[in-house]
């Protein structure tokens, strides 16, 4: 009997050599090992009940032992892989469209509005009163979710790309969890917030918080099918939920809160249960495998995810700070703290075209950071530290310059179509008031500073750096926020964009020098990042 655990144990020790192996290679010494072992789940826990020894360590020892006693080929130096120029533009559109893919839901939205007059949750018909209805929920929603959509993101794709299936489901489906009880909770506190410091009409409150319950559960569901990668999926169901709401606005007499409130909770189901469904399968499909199907303790986790938690936050607080400040401008209707502006709107949202269409190049610039770092590495012994560090400067300064040339390409695109697309589908032609074509000039110059500052941040986030990151985008709500407040109270409520214009700039300056300063040094930070 004990000849039989102790042949088991050995199997799964052999197996956990094969999967540091393949993590990160020859391993260098047993503490190269546990650091491996931990990145991939084990804990102290997991080492005494699965393997009988008295901590990781003392296991990581034995598999290091077992990693040594395989034959182990003579390192060779490969040379960078040349690329012609049509390969490399092949590689490029490559990456490109699967950056677009990204966005494709949300151009879904924009063709189901113009086509249809309807999206999963906005009309063409809508009242400002309405517009500002549901303008709240959304923001609301993409505010609260913010943090955990980016915790699903960084964690759930860690363990989907180390093949831990089990600890993929069950980070996003725990992920989920807590975030819809942050969400429930935030709800609750907005609602008794009202009660006591009236900032929202009582009767429209509890309509915004609908849209702002289901629209969170949309962000949370979708953020694990965007870690899947199931973008098809992704643009199939958002499109069926916007044409739900299409045909119970036309042919029921539903208000169109009921048809968005229905097409949603309807879309919120299918993309939950999409989503377990791909996660399930890949867990039976890879079977168990012993001693890694557990999660690190709450606080590791808390500590590890933290920044980017953070980040999400910030990321939509500044998105969306702009437009807060302006709907805060002028006249309000009694009990309300913003109004909408539709003119503003039209402006932003025809900019946000141009954002689409350039950080789709940051797709390229993340696979090709990706397939070089290693490969160059071996290119240097540790006499030339100063040349592999130069070589990663001149490949940012590359990426720069080529988001810069789809900047001015997207400008264009995003121009021709806010100027042609209105007039195909029947509308007027929007660009010709003076307050849509500012905002929408100042919002193209916006979202493409922010791009460079994403672009960037690719860098910062990649080497395990989100502190720079979120320095910067700090910063930049700061003064982009009173930029904007000024502005719109001095001149007029749409000056508010030059807010976005400049925390856009302040933000891509600053993670511009952050950047300089990683990449300076690059061989010790992409060191202690792993």
């Amino acid at each position: 009997m004990a000849e039989g655990k102790g042949e088991d144990r050995h199997k799964a020790i052999a197996s956990l050599a094969d999967e540091v192996i393949d993590k990160i290679g020859k391993p260098l010494d047993k503490w190269a090992v546990a650091a491996a072992l931990e990145s991939i789940g084990m804990r102290d826990a997991d080492a005494i009940r699965d393997f009988d020894k008295l901590d990781l360590f003392a296991l990581a020892e034995d598999v290091f032992a077992h990693c040594m006693a395989r034959e182990w080929e003579p390192r060779i130096v490969e040379k960078l892989e040349e690329l012609t120029w049509r390969e490399r533009l092949k590689r490029f559109l490559r990456f490109y469209v699967h950056g677009l893919l990204f966005a494709l839901p949300m151009a879904g939205q924009i063709f189901a509005v113009l086509l249809l007059g309807y999206s999963l949750w906005a009309s063409l018909r809508f009242t400002e009163r309405e517009g500002t209805v549901v303008a709240f929920g959304t923001i609301l929603s993409f505010f609260v979710t913010g943090g955990f959509v980016q915790a699903i993101g960084r964690r759930g794709y860690f363990y989907l790309e180390q093949g831990n299936y089990i600890l993929a489901r069950e980070i996003c489906l725990r992920l989920i969890k807590v975030g819809t009880l942050m969400v429930i909770v935030a709800g609750l506190l907005t609602f008794s917030l009202s009660l006591v410091t009236p900032f929202f009409s009582h009767s429209m409150l509890p309509v915004a918080l609908v849209y702002y319950f289901l629209l969170s559960e949309l962000w949370l569901c979708l953020a694990v099918l965007y870690v899947l990668k199931e973008r098809v999926a992704i643009l199939v169901l958002t499109v069926t939920g916007a044409v739900i709401v299409y045909l119970l606005s036309k042919f029921t007499p539903l208000v169109i809160f009921f048809a968005h409130w229905i097409g949603l909770a309807v879309t919120d189901i299918l993309v939950f249960a999409w989503g377990y469904r791909m996660l399930d399968q890949k867990v039976k499909s890879a079977g168990k495998r012993p001693g890694i199907a557990h999660l690190p303790r709450p606080s590791i986790l808390i500590y590890s995810t933290a920044p980017y938690f953070i980040y999400g936050i910030l990321y939509f607080a500044f998105l969306f700070a702009d437009r807060l400040v302006a709907w805060s401008v002028g006249p309000k209707p009694p009990f309300y703290l913003i109004w909408f502006k539709t003119p503003y709107e039209w402006g932003l949202d025809w900019a946000l075209i141009s954002l689409i269409l350039s950080t789709a190049v940051l797709e390229y610039t993340i696979n090709e950071f990706a397939k070089l770092i290693i490969p160059v590495q071996k290119l240097f012994d540790a006499f030339h530290i100063a040349e592999h560090n130069r070589f990663f400067r001149l490949f940012h300064r590359r990426q720069v310059n080529l988001l810069l040339v789809t900047a001015v390409i997207s400008a264009v695109i995003a121009y021709l179509m806010a100027l042609f697309l209105p007039r195909f589908f029947g509308m007027r032609n929007i660009l010709e008031e003076p307050v849509i074509w500012f905002v929408f000039f100042g919002g193209v110059i916006g979202y493409n500073l922010l791009a460079w500052g994403l672009m960037n941040g690719v860098f910062l986030f990649s080497l395990s750096r989100p502190g720079f990151v979120l320095k910067a985008i700090s910063a930049a709500i700061v003064l982009g926020v009173a930029t904007g407040f000024l502005l719109s109270r001095v001149r007029s409520y749409e000056w508010s964009v030059v807010g976005l214009v400049v925390g856009s700039l302040v933000f891509g300056v600053l993670t511009t020098w952050y950047a300089f300063r990683l990449l300076d040094r690059l061989d010790y930070y992409y060191y202690s990042a792993y």
